[in-house]
């Protein structure tokens, strides 16, 4: 004799169970993500402190010699660890000994060439 299934039975049905992982599946892709994007982001993040720090060590080498009155026209060039720099120290009045300094820090990350750039005005002092 065949049995007779009861309507009220315990459990989960095969549909269920199947919508259910495919639910916590699409999550899970969504969370990596994004947890992936942010450790992007965050590395990105270092290099540009990184790169910023470099910058104001270069500046502050233009800022001493600026203070003792040695500031020549220029471009310096140069390394430090996976950062490259250049500067160039341009006079922009010879009277009042006013020069402009440009400055370019770039890298390499995730296969793309990183940069920062800025310019700065200084006077030379004499002592």
């Amino acid at each position: 004799m065949a049995k007779l299934r009861c309507r009220n039975s315990r459990g989960f049905s095969l549909l269920e169970v199947i919508i259910s992982v495919g639910v916590l599946a699409i999550a899970l892709v969504v969370i990596l993500q994004s947890l992936s994007y942010s450790a992007r982001i965050t590395g990105l993040s270092f290099d540009i402190g990184e790169a910023v720090l470099l910058a104001k060590d270069k500046m502050q080498e233009l800022e001493f010699a600026q203070g003792r009155g040695l500031l020549l026209p220029g471009m310096s060039t140069g390394t430090r660890g996976k950062f490259s720099w250049n500067y160039n120290l341009s006079e922009l009045d010879a009277q009042t000994q006013i020069f402009k300094a440009d400055f370019e820090i770039y890298w390499g990350r995730m296969n793309q060439l990183r940069d920062i750039r800025f310019s700065a005005n200084l006077k030379n002092y004499q002592p």
